[in-house]
Order: structure tokens, then C-alpha cells, then sequence
């Protein structure tokens, strides 16, 4: 699920998102990493919005001197591999008749321009078949035990998962980027990095689906993840700086006064009389509302008579999944386990140094994803 497929082994990751950028370069000795560094910086409202940029020299000013300001030493290398904006792209699962690699390649052009608000030559275009033939045998072989179907009725498919992002969103990164005097090698979704920062593919290659709710700046994505693919992604707009100006205009308090509230009160309703709990539980039902029908939907077209595409976990991460409170809440409400994931416990394992100390901030999931791309 990227664009541009060269890589170079000392590619550093750069998440660049509405309202700031992170970058993370590991450094590689043999199969582990030896060190790492590291650097962000807010960038103020404006200069890129909604994922589309509007003020590219600014942006890559900002984008050059924190590269040049990272911890413990600056990067040296040119090379980089830089997110592009979940809610700008397309992902989608389209079904053949059962067909061969050949067939799908004359077929995928066609039905792209049916499935996607582009035409061919606006967009860049990622594709893989799924292999779902021993899922198929083995509900073929349930429903004949059962007699609940012919196996002559189930009807053979080739399943095509296909990721799509648009020229002219790809090639305004890019130039951004060489405007900040660097060589991007890879562009890759935002949901596949964080994929790759999060889940353990050894442990999860035969398991369940996972659910991963990443809370941005100004954006809350759903990923559905299931070994080899992200099988479904949604953005909407839902974030904590929502949630801390919802507090700041309901109990007329100032903004910053408000954010101070929500992060040592979070979901306790002994706090404050229940007055915070009150203010922010409509807009946390709606999203464990939004959330259940991301489910609903995926189980309809994913994990029906599939029972082994069941999510059965959800991970939060993303500044918004420290909210006090959030992990169980929303386990009450959808039934399901609920973990909050830190990025750098997962990486922690890759160290030939097990000491080595790790920054605080759980919002570095898309840029350690990225970075481990450019070292793979």
C-alpha cells in the first residue's frame, strides 16, 4: 500500500499531518537496531489542511529545520519515506469471477473507474488478490456437514483489495519534500505504517482481525487489519482538540484550562460532580456508535461464514487513547477487548541495547512505522 517502490536503507520516516510533523530514523546493525533519532514540531493551523497543502514553502522550511534539530544528533541522510492523509485516499475490496493474474491485470482498469471518483490517469493504483481458497474449502465443507448448501452454489470468486491515492495529492508531498532538499523513496497511507508500528505479524499472522482507532491532531481513522492486508479504513472527524473545545464552550472555560481538565479528570464521573463526563459522553456515544457500524460493515462484507476474520481486539493509539478511562468505557459499549497501545514497547524488542530509553509522547505510531519501512 505505498507509492514510489525504491527504498534505501537509511531512509528516515516522516509523518507530515495537519497540525504537525514527527520524523524517526532507526539505525541498523545487522538484524537489530542500534540507536534511533527523533524530532517534532507543531505546525501552525493553515499550512496544510484536511490533508491538502497550502503553503509549501513554510511547509518545507519547518520540514527541513526540525530534520536538521532531531535527538540525539541530527539526521544526515537525504533519503525519507513520508505518509499521505488516510481521509485522501481510497481503499477497496472488489470480486471477480474466479480468474488468473493474468485476467485480473486486463480487469482491475476497468472496474477501478467504477469503484473510485478518478479517473486512470488521476491516480496511483496498489493491488493484491487475496487468498481466501482454504477459508472457501473449509465453509464449503461446514455448510455440506450441515446441509445447509450444494457445494455447487457457492459461488468461486477471485477477491481483489486495491489501494488508490490521487497524482496530484502523491506529487504535492513530493514536491514539498524536495523543496525541503530531501529524496522521498516511498509515500505510504498513514494505516499501513501504523499497521506495521503495531502489530506483531509473527504472533498475528494466523490469528484474528484488529481493530486499530488512531486518534490525530484533528482526525480519528479506523484500520481493520488482517494478516497480509488492511481489509477496511475510515476516517472521520472526530479527535481530542474536538473534545477539549466541546468542554471549553459548554462550562465556559478557557481552551487551555479545558485540556488541563480532560487530562486529569478523563472519564471519571466522580470528578468534578460528573460535570466534564456529562459534557464529553454525547460525542464519545456517537463514536462507539461510529465505530459499531465500522464493525457492522466489516463482518457483512469480510468476516461472514469467515468466523477467523472475526475482530476480536481493539488497539487505541494516537494522543486522544490517553484519555483516562476510554480503553474500558468503550469496551462496555462494544463488547469487545480494548487495549491502549504504545508504538515504542513494540520496537523496544529490535534493540541490541534492552535499556535504551524511549520519549513519553504514544503519538509516534505512523513515523516508527515509516521508519521501520526505510530500514526494511
Amino acid at each position: 500500500m505505498s507509492f514510489l517502490k525504491t527504498l534505501n536503507p537509511s531512509a528516515f520516516g516522516i509523518d507530515l499531518s495537519d497540525r504537525s510533523i514527527k520524523i524517526i530514523q532507526f539505525k541498523k546493525k545487522g538484524k537489530k537496531l542500534s540507536n534511533f533519532l527523533y524530532g517534532d514540531k507543531e505546525i501552525p493551523a493553515g499550512l496544510i489542511e484536511d490533508g491538502e497543502i497550502k503553503d509549501f514553502k513554510r511547509v518545507a522550511k519547518l520540514v527541513k529545520k526540525i530534520k536538521n534539530k532531531t535527538k540525539p544528533a541530527s539526521i544526515k541522510t537525504d533519503y525519507t519515506v513520508c505518509s499521505l492523509p488516510e481521509s485522501k485516499c481510497f481503499f477497496r475490496e472488489i470480486n471477480f469471477p474466479e480468474m488468473t493474474l493474468e485476467e485480473v491485470s486486463e480487469a482491475i482498469k476497468w472496474e477501478t473507474e467504477q469503484q473510485i471518483p478518478l479517473s486512470w490517469e488521476e491516480i496511483y493504483l496498489d493491488w493484491h488478490v487475496l487468498n481466501e481458497k482454504k477459508s472457501l474449502k473449509k465453509t464449503e465443507e461446514k455448510f455440506k456437514k450441515d446441509n445447509i448448501i450444494n457445494s455447487e452454489e457457492i459461488e468461486k470468486k477471485t477477491k481483489v483489495f486495491l489501494t488508490a491515492a490521487p497524482r496530484k495529492l502523491v506529487d504535492s508531498y513530493v514536491k514539498v519534500l524536495k523543496q525541503a532538499g530531501l529524496k522521498p523513496i516511498a509515500m505510504e497511507i498513514e494505516s499501513a505504517a501504523i499497521v506495521r508500528a503495531l502489530v506483531n505479524e509473527n504472533k498475528n499472522k494466523y490469528g484474528s482481525a484488529v481493530l486499530i482507532i488512531d486518534f490525530g491532531e484533528t482526525r480519528t481513522n479506523f484500520i481493520i487489519f488482517k494478516s497480509p492486508l488492511i481489509r477496511f479504513s475510515r476516517s472521520i472527524s472526530f479527535s481530542g482538540a474536538f473534545l477539549t473545545d466541546k468542554i471549553s464552550r459548554e462550562l465556559k472555560i478557557k481552551y487551555s484550562e479545558a485540556e488541563k481538565l480532560k487530562r486529569k479528570w478523563g472519564i471519571d464521573k466522580e470528578k468534578g460532580d460528573g460535570s466534564l463526563v456529562k459534557c464529553i459522553e454525547p460525542a464519545l456515544v456517537d463514536l462507539s456508535e461510529k465505530i459499531q457500524k465500522s464493525l457492522d460493515y466489516y463482518s457483512e462484507h469480510f468476516s461472514k461464514n469467515f468466523p477467523e476474520n472475526e475482530v476480536k481486539k481493539i488497539i487505541l493509539c494516537g494522543g486522544g487513547a490517553n484519555l483516562k478511562g476510554l480503553d474500558s468505557w468503550l469496551a462496555s459499549k462494544i463488547k469487545k477487548e480494548v487495549e491502549k497501545n504504545n508504538p515504542w514497547s513494540n520496537v523496544s524488542s529490535l534493540f541490541l541495547n534492552k535499556k535504551i530509553s524511549f520519549p513519553k509522547d504514544s503519538c509516534y505510531a505512523t513515523a516508527i512505522g515509516l521508519a521501520l519501512r526505510g530500514i526494511t
